[in-house]
């Protein structure tokens, strides 16, 4: 997909100032970027351009960015990290439920900036090394492909997130095991990133949500209280 060295890079945010100031920075270290700042303009250009990556502005009031986010999962599977001049729980919540694979808090430096872009293309790109047999659990109802990148449970597809896929083919490799939470945090999200217990939890109910026929009683992701998760062999 990408031209440029370490990959293209499509930022979506209404300040024109930011948006120079990061296309400059990103560039620097070899990144193409792309800049809008409009939500609409910022689908168009997703067709053309073909990010490896979407930095997308929440804003603090208004529904058309996250009205993006969601058009972004229903069309593509791209990295999607959310920026937003506040740290609250809700926003985080928000961004990450409808998809968002990481999240940025306002104002942030330059170098904080790199060391996030670059864990989340470094975990959503998985390397040529990493083993290609397909998984299969719960008696075959639940399919991990990862050679096709691609997740079923009782034959139907399930959609995922890059973290979410990544979350899943993690726990997957170590069935049975027990990860605790600073494990998976810096294995899933990666040393580059500063990701908290409560995004780890929230992609957990996301990725359950979506492969669990109970909730109450998850017959695949399974937690072992205050210590970490793992995926049921059965």
């Amino acid at each position: 997909m990408s031209s440029a060295p370490n990959g293209k890079i499509l930022v979506v945010d209404d300040d024109p100032e930011l948006t120079s100031v990061l296309e400059a920075g990103l560039t620097q270290y070899s990144y193409q970027v792309d800049t809008v700042h409009d939500a609409t303009l910022g689908l168009i250009r997703l067709y053309a351009f073909q990010p490896d990556l979407v930095l997308l502005d929440a804003p603090l009031s208004g529904k058309d960015r996250w009205d993006m986010l969601r058009r972004i999962r229903e069309v593509s599977e791209v990295p999607v990290m959310v920026m937003s001049v506040l740290d609250d729980e809700a926003i985080v919540s928000r961004g990450l439920d409808l998809g968002a694979d990481d999240y940025l808090t306002k104002p942030f430096g330059q170098q904080e900036l790199l060391a996030r872009v670059q864990a989340v293309l470094r975990r959503t790109r998985l390397p040529p090394s990493e083993g290609r047999k397909v998984l299969r659990f719960g008696g075959g109802e639940l399919v991990i492909d990862p050679t096709a990148y691609r997740v079923t449970v009782r034959g139907e597809d399930v959609k995922l997130t890059a973290t979410e896929y990544r979350l899943l083919l993690h726990l997957a490799r170590h069935a049975g095991s027990v990860l605790s939470y600073d494990q998976l945090l810096d294995r899933v999200w990666g040393p580059g990133s500063t990701p908290r217990l409560a995004t780890l939890r929230m992609a957990i109910g996301r990725l359950r949500r979506k492969i669990e026929a109970d909730l109450h009683e998850p017959r695949y992701v399974c937690n072992q209280r205050d210590y970490g998760y793992y995926l049921s062999r059965d």
